[in-house]
């Protein structure tokens, strides 16, 4: 067997969720995660035992945190509540674009449009940094930003906003496109 030193995306896989525990007889459909950490314990417990019975690798207890003996796993082992912020955070709806300035280009238009433009690729590089050097520059294809948050989380809406109002300031709309009433780029 040949091993690959591989890194895990931090955008398209799924830890971004967090640990999640559901109760699948009450919530057949997993929408409402639970915290009970004697459940956890024993879930956890029973992985242990799953990974001894098929003569899992040491590596795979590593990359999961746990030990190799169920007796030597305890409540430091425990990620539901320790992860809880960052799965509250991705089950939040994704952004949608009428929250959004909108300039001629936006966060509608194709990543691949917008880096074409120089000063937009600038704007994308400044207001979220790290995204252009990550998988996604592979996946982009003709994906918006919106739908690359939507699918990755990631950025997030502080940082939607900003770009959206320095996409709107560099490439305004015509005025014929400006419904306000009180003179404010349209959200």
């Amino acid at each position: 067997t040949l091993r690959i030193p591989a890194h895990p995306s931090p955008l398209l896989g799924p830890q971004r969720f967090g640990t999640l525990l559901f109760d699948l007889t009450a919530d057949p459909h997993q929408e409402k995660p639970i915290t009970d950490d004697a459940v956890e314990l024993r879930m956890l417990r029973l992985l242990v035992e799953g990974l001894r019975a098929t003569d899992a690798p040491a590596d795979q207890y590593a990359r999961l945190g746990v030990p190799d003996d169920p007796d030597r796993v305890t409540e430091a082992h425990l990620l539901v509540t320790a992860q809880r912020e960052r799965a509250e955070a991705a089950r939040e709806p994704a952004a949608r674009s009428d929250e959004f300035t909108e300039g001629t280009l936006n966060l509608r238009t194709p990543l691949a449009d917008l880096l074409a433009e120089p000063a937009a690729a600038d704007a994308v590089r400044r207001i979220v940094p790290g995204l252009l050097d990550t998988e996604l520059l592979t996946v982009r294809g003709g994906s918006t930003l919106l739908q690359i948050a939507a699918f990755t989380g990631h950025p997030g809406r502080d940082r939607l906003t900003a770009l959206a109002d320095e996409l709107a300031r560099l490439f305004p709309l015509p005025e014929a496109h400006h419904p306000s009433r009180d003179g404010e780029p349209r959200r």
